[in-house]
């Protein structure tokens, strides 16, 4: 066997571990914490996402939480506002942010979430306060890892 096929294997059984991590956490409903090591495992994370492989859709995180995720066309004017405080919350559980939306009505900002950022991969670590994913319907979409200061939820 070729090496290199090797090392495709690990790494492909290494991504499946850190889905697997996230989704744990998740479904446990632990709040994030900063790990000890301060980014030993949060830069892990970032060269498996590096590498090409690794993301988590929002969305699925969401559901698994137990956020039913329901499309904008399916919300009245009395229904939206409230999903659309509960999509925000369950993101900021899983470490992911939205910003620079107030120039968008609800709906506007619910849709455009809906569609650019809930069904598509991100690098997000819920369990890791020290990592945040931060979105912004302008285009600006950026991931940080903190310091010393834990992400605020």
């Amino acid at each position: 066997m070729n090496p290199d096929d090797l090392d495709d294997v690990d790494r492909e059984i290494r991504l499946n571990q850190f889905r697997n991590e996230a989704e744990d956490h998740v479904e446990s409903g632990e709040e994030r914490q900063v790990p000890d090591d301060n980014g030993g495992k949060g830069l892990e994370y970032l060269s498996a996402w590096e590498g090409g492989g690794f993301g988590l859709c929002p969305a699925d995180l969401l559901e698994k939480m137990g956020n039913s995720m329901q499309p904008p066309d399916e919300l009245d004017g009395e229904t939206l506002p409230t999903k659309l405080h509960e999509v925000i919350q369950g993101l900021a559980r899983i470490g992911a942010f939205v910003h620079g939306t107030h120039h968008l009505t609800d709906e506007e900002l619910y849709r455009q979430m809906w569609i650019e950022m809930l069904f598509k991969k991100a690098l997000l670590i819920p369990q890791n306060a020290a990592y945040a994913y931060h979105w912004d319907p302008l285009g600006i979409r950026w991931g940080a890892v903190a310091k010393k200061t834990p992400a605020r939820t």
